[in-house]
């Protein structure tokens, strides 16, 4: 570079810095040395790191606590007892052949959840892997069960074929046409994990139409075309704890290890072999030294208040995972109710989230419309209908306070009596059916229960 183009270099720079002095964190001072960030796009880097986020990922939530308390904190408030759909404006014996299609583990082309089950294994897939892919299988016999023959197959991402990708129109096994709109997927054959690949078995790939397929995954960035582990942030984390806490358990085995020593101050005659040499030591053992010899231990330097440490480093597992501390750890210790049921709350928007823009979206409503194409075809189904789905009820803090604010709502006509069973993980419909049969058994009896839900209902 000549002295003159140097000089103009340094120029561009110096009007860089002065564009940017600002925003401290712009600028190159000694807090930003040697923080590497990069502009990449949605796609790009997650690519070349996925596979070793999603390993582990695993690996933590299969041996670290907290890791799978974490995703167990997350499926069971997420999904529960599974998230009930409905369809408006259908008859009631389409209504009872999707229940029955539902409750049965004919929906699951393994044979061994019902559909509320499998709701809950791509959930903890979702969370563990980052995504979960949902095939669409049609069963025939299920027919002759009176069934719609729709059978589910869950598979984790890795199915898909990333060895496909080319850079251009093929990327994480999904193939997108000359706009970038998706047209389907790379499905392998089986699963690349599984132990045919040690025998030298080569597996293929095949193209899957998009209407086939379903990718269920949380889409954090515009453009995003596979999720990430929710653990993502705290895998670093939570290997520190796991090596912090291996460290304290060798500690304190060490340290339980009473032992005596007996040494012998006389010199040892040749060809003695009095004494042994040993390289562990157990509980209550008393060892002989070899005369002239001696035993010392290393002096380690303190390692701070561990639980203080621990509990740190549990706060940011739960930040990472969008949980609260209290969930993750079952530590009630330093909470009052305001207290808990703020960071109840705030957990709360977030499954809402999950349920609202990322199951009901991606799983909840193509299943159904699959449901209904396939009912239509073997003439369960005619017409349209639309679907309403009721998550699970998610347990009161205190139904003392929470129960007599929810009836004040509905007198106030600030909630339904719908809305409200509903939020309870009720179906409005049937709750109101057992009632009438409640108050017709009842009629003519003080039973102050149904005059208290009559009055609230009239108001």
């Amino acid at each position: 570079m000549t002295k003159k183009g140097g000089e103009l270099a340094q120029l561009r720079d110096e009007v860089t810095q002065l564009r940017i002095k600002a925003f401290e964190a712009a600028k190159q001072t000694r807090r930003t040395e040697g923080w590497w960030a990069t502009s990449s796009g949605p796609n790009s880097d997650l690519k070349a790191a996925w596979w070793w986020l999603v390993k582990r990922h695993q690996s933590l939530v299969d041996d670290e606590p907290l890791a799978s308390r974490a995703v167990s904190v997350i499926v069971q408030n997420w999904i529960g007892d599974g998230i009930m759909s409905k369809p408006l404006g259908a008859t009631k014996k389409y209504e009872r052949t999707f229940k029955n299609w539902a409750e049965s583990t004919d929906c699951d082309f393994y044979g061994i959840s019902d559909w509320y089950g499998l709701q809950s294994i791509i959930a903890r897939t979702t969370a563990v892997r980052g995504a979960c892919v949902v095939r669409k299988r049609i069963h025939a016999p299920l027919i002759d069960k009176g069934l719609v023959p729709l059978q589910l197959q869950a598979l984790e991402p890795d199915w898909l074929d990333f060895n496909k990708d080319n850079g251009t129109d093929i990327l994480f096994g999904q193939q997108f046409d000359s706009d970038g709109r998706l047209m389907g997927y790379w499905l392998r054959d089986s699963h690349p994990g599984e132990t045919v690949m040690s025998n030298g078995v080569r597996i293929t790939s095949t193209f899957v139409p998009k209407e086939e397929i379903i990718l269920h995954f949380d889409c954090r960035r515009p453009g995003q075309r596979m999720g990430i582990p929710f653990g993502t942030a705290a895998i670093l984390t939570l290997r520190d704890m796991g090596t912090i806490r291996e460290a304290m358990q060798m500690r304190e085995k060490i340290a339980a290890c009473f032992a005596a020593f007996v040494v012998d101050s006389e010199p040892a005659e040749a060809g003695s072999t009095t004494g042994i040499d040993f390289d562990s030591l157990e509980p209550g053992a008393v060892e002989h030294l070899p005369p002239g010899k001696d035993i010392r231990f290393a002096s380690p330097p303190g390692a701070g208040d561990f639980v203080a440490t621990h509990k740190e480093y549990a706060r940011a597992v739960a930040v990472a995972y969008d949980v609260t501390y209290e969930s993750l750890t079952g530590d009630l210790s330093n909470v009052n109710y305001s207290s808990f049921r703020g960071g109840w709350l705030e957990f709360a928007r977030r499954v809402l989230y999950l349920q609202g823009k990322v199951t009901t979206p991606q799983l909840l409503n193509p299943v159904c419309r699959w449901h209904d194409d396939l009912a239509r075809m073997t003439g369960a189904l005619r017409g349209n209908v639309s679907w309403i789905h009721t998550p699970p009820r998610r347990e009161m803090i205190d139904p003392t306070k929470e129960i007599p604010m929810m009836i004040e709502a509905i007198q106030g006509g600030l909630m339904s009596l719908s809305e409200a069973q509903r939020m309870l993980g009720r179906d409005p419909e049937e709750v109101f059916a057992e009632y009438q049969q409640d108050l017709q058994m009842w009629e003519g009896m003080q039973v102050s229960a149904f005059g208290s839900l009559k009055q609230a209902a009239t108001a």
